[in-house]
């Protein structure tokens, strides 16, 4: 038996960065899980070596935004100051392919 793909899910995310807290090789992250959708089925199914396209159609929820502030300019008496965001948030789709178990 060849292995073959068993399906699809897609997972929508949003992810809170918060730049100054936390290292700067690590910094603090709250992720959130919005939508999980599963797509099962025949038309989903693929055999090892065959190229396949799937629509994947899905409702993104109202509250799935991404905000980013960007970074601010400000001029006080002829001198500019840059300032960080102090938050991020963001959104992201992954795909997942579920694979069988091969020889």
């Amino acid at each position: 038996m060849d292995p073959q793909t068993s399906g699809l899910t897609l997972v929508l995310s949003r992810t809170l960065h918060l730049p100054g807290v936390g290292s700067s090789k690590n910094p603090f992250q709250l992720t959130d899980t919005i939508l999980t959708v599963p797509f099962r089925g025949s038309e989903y199914t693929i055999a090892p070596g065959v190229e396949g396209v799937a629509n994947l159609v899905f409702d993104v929820p109202r509250n799935a935004r991404g905000v980013k502030g960007g970074a601010r300019e400000q001029a006080e008496e002829g001198e500019r100051h840059h300032t960080e965001p102090l938050f991020e948030v963001k959104t992201s789709v992954l795909i997942k392919i579920g694979m069988g178990v091969g020889r």
